[in-house]
């Protein structure tokens, strides 16, 4: 018995969420109109806030800071200036962490899906200095500008140095009468083993950085040669390394959050420093703050808008269904014709033909009662079909509100059962309830319940 009424609550708890979303899909327009409304009021805050920041926001006056500073004396102006520039110098460092853990291309990247791949080459040259002048031609500014256009983002050109390497191992090959110098017999020809090194999150774009990577690499041993006419590079290979990225990757994370923990550990002891400070030197400190424009790193006013755009249409749909809830269940109607069989322990009899065509079959010599009230009128059209129905089939069914009607409930307390007449949305649930506690006590049988259809 406990599992029944386990499932049977559990299918009500469903019945209620699905016959909600009918409901609210019969207000969608209502639903959209509300989050765009929403909608606007965050943007609309998003852009206005900074505006109110900025109007009651304090500015830098140089007659308060000959003021604030005047108020200290040597010792406390002293101390104040060493605790601002340790305040200072860890303020600025967390900026720049997160400017860099935000934008960081190498921060973003997945280790485990994460691809690296080489290619490398063999160069043979007169020049000793190989190494150092092929990584310094080929990793310049214009290499980190066509990845950053490649990656399609402008950002990617100050962090895209995480992402690629090179990588030059030179050696000597042939020596002449002094060791290193060259001679006119041929001098010293030197062999370098160049690995280009790209990074990325698939290796479809992990391909096109390493292509322009080997376009700057081939243009790098072009400009060598006007001072080397006879330097050669020779194509060795490509190679995917197996989880070759990860442990970068890994240990740039760790090494980025050791960092940030240990500067914000920092700014937190100067800041408790700082509180512990007098008056006067709080409010100096304060003035170099505004000064050195030192406060909580903007954030673009678009990206805001939108961000809270976002937010507010949530919200607006949420506050829909928050509306919708409330009456739903606490509106005191019967809101579902499942509320009846879980509640009442009553059957749905169907429409009226059926209702009174059971009533035939069960007892065509009995009387029978209608209860209505609570919301349902007794002009209703479901009571007038089940009169025209019960006359058809020559049934006696009498209709009305035993609570209210003292010849209804007469009629009720006469019959050899009761059917309840309810209207979603309309009957009362206490009317109801008390309808069948009266029925009960006089050992009145419900037989069931119809329904007025919308």
């Amino acid at each position: 018995m406990n599992n029944e009424i386990y499932n049977r609550t559990n299918e009500q708890i469903e019945i209620d969420l699905l016959d909600l979303f009918r409901r609210a899909l019969k207000k969608w327009k209502l639903c959209i109109l509300l989050a765009i409304v929403c909608a606007l009021l965050g943007g609309g805050f998003a852009f206005v806030k900074p505006l109110i920041k900025e109007h009651f926001a304090k500015t830098y006056n140089e007659e308060d800071m000959i003021k604030a500073r005047d108020r200290l004396t040597a010792g406390e102006l002293r101390d104040a200036d060493r605790v601002y520039k340790q305040y200072q110098t860890y303020f600025r460092l967390e900026d720049v962490q997160r400017d860099h853990i935000e934008h960081s291309v190498i921060m973003s990247l997945d280790p485990e899906t994460a691809v690296t791949k080489t290619r490398q080459y063999l160069i043979d040259t007169t020049i000793s200095e190989i190494s150092g002048l092929i990584s310094q031609k080929v990793l310049e500014q214009s290499l980190y500008d066509e990845l950053a256009t490649y990656a399609g983002d402008p950002d990617y050109a100050d962090y895209v140095q995480e992402l690629v390497e090179i990588e030059a191992l030179a050696w000597q090959t042939t020596q002449g009468i002094a060791l290193g110098e060259q001679t006119e017999a041929g001098g010293s020809r030197w062999q370098a083993m160049v690995t280009l090194t790209a990074m990325g999150g698939d290796a479809p774009y992990v391909d096109g950085v390493l292509n322009i990577l080997d376009k700057h690499f081939k243009s790098a041993v072009e400009d060598i040669a006007a001072s080397d006419p006879s330097i050669n590079s020779e194509f060795l290979g490509d190679e995917v390394l197996i989880d070759g990225g990860e442990t970068i990757i890994r240990s740039q994370k760790t090494l980025m959050e050791s960092v940030t923990a240990v500067v914000t550990e920092r700014q937190k002891f100067v800041t408790d420093v700082v509180s512990k400070l007098g008056k006067f030197q709080q409010n100096y400190l304060e003035q170099l703050e505004l000064r050195d424009d030192i406060g909580e790193p903007e954030v673009s006013q678009g990206r805001g808008i939108i961000k809270m755009s976002v937010v507010g249409f949530i919200l607006g749909i949420f506050i829909f269904f928050v509306i919708l809830l409330i009456p739903y269940l606490f509106g005191g109607v019967i809101r579902t014709e499942g509320e009846m069989e879980s509640q009442y322990r009553a059957r749905n009899m169907g429409e009226p033909v059926f209702a009174v065509g059971e009533l035939a079959a069960y007892n065509k010599e009995g009387t029978y009662f209608l209860a209505t009230g609570g919301g349902l009128s007794d002009d209703s059209p479901l009571i007038s079909r089940m009169s025209e129905e019960a006359g058809k089939c020559g049934i006696t069914l009498t209709s009305g509100d035993p609570l209210t009607d003292s010849d209804a409930q007469k009629a009720m307390l006469a019959s050899n059962g009761m059917i309840l007449a309810v209207a979603v949305d309309k009957t009362k649930r206490d009317h109801l309830r008390d309808i069948c506690r009266l029925a009960v006590s006089h050992e009145i049988r419900i037989l069931g319940y119809v329904s007025e259809k919308e």
